[in-house]
């Protein structure tokens, strides 16, 4: 890489999250320098800079997305279990839009990715996100996205509750009725985290399979699993002091 390329890279800095993405090709980043921009992408060191260095990994993978590099699909999906590993937010929140921008050569190494049952929770929901990006950008991949869901609800990562509720907005986001017998099945099968998309009957009413609700719709406990806790004692006169302290400093 030209040196005062990589510098520019340096330069750039803190990246505020509300802030448009630099143009990185007005400062002269090329195809010939995909090489050099995968490596600082994908550069461990990097991420776990305590100086403003960290940030170069992330200017890395954003001009990557620009040049739209092809080269670059493999190496950026490996970083989705570093993602899951680290709790890294921000590869959590870019890279599904790198590989969107990318676009639809990214499909099959993603549908991969997914299918393989060796990954953590957070790890496939980068990819599930990637997907539904890719289709953002390029709303004529849907017969593909169409063929690889089908293939996925027929046998779903079963452990997996978070991955197919996203599996299953992402459904909604395409309009995806041809698969709705599948979708029922997944339900069926208590394998979907409500807390996504709601229940089969709201899924059913966003696709216009049912006009209106026969159940009454699931509360907040029944969906996520969580009891809410309890606050009708929570002023009652008979509180002692220690835990008068306690709903103090629960509430400030």
């Amino acid at each position: 890489m030209n040196k005062d390329k990589y510098a520019t890279l340096f330069d750039f800095g803190v990246i505020d999250y509300h802030d448009d993405w630099h143009d990185y090709l007005q400062h002269g980043f090329e195809q010939c320098d995909v090489d050099d921009l995968i490596q600082l992408a994908t550069d461990a060191n990097l991420n776990q800079a305590q100086d403003d260095t960290v940030w170069v990994q992330i200017h890395a993978w954003r001009a990557l997305a620009q040049l739209k590099s092809t080269k670059a699909i493999i190496p950026l999906i490996t970083l989705f279990d570093s993602a899951d590993k680290n709790e890294d937010d921000w590869m959590m929140d870019d890279l599904p839009e790198v590989i969107g921008m990318i676009g639809t050569d990214a499909l099959l190494p993603l549908f991969a990715f997914i299918l393989d049952n060796t990954h953590q929770q957070s790890a496939y929901l980068v990819a599930a996100s990637a997907l539904n990006q890719i289709h953002k950008n390029q709303p004529d991949c849907r017969d593909e996205l169409l063929v690889f869901y089908q293939q996925y609800l027929e046998q779903p990562h079963h452990q997996q509750k978070a991955l197919n509720g996203f599996i299953v907005i992402n459904l909604l986001d395409i309009k995806a009725v041809e698969l709705i017998d599948e979708i029922r099945q997944i339900f069926t099968n208590k394998c979907v985290d409500l807390m996504c998309a709601g229940d089969l009957e709201e899924v059913e009413i966003k696709l216009g399979v049912r006009t209106q609700r026969t159940t009454p719709k699931p509360t907040f406990e029944q969906m996520s699993g969580i009891k809410p806790p309890n606050f009708s004692n929570l002023f009652d006169d008979e509180l002692n002091d220690d835990e008068w302290i306690l709903t103090d400093s629960f509430f400030t």
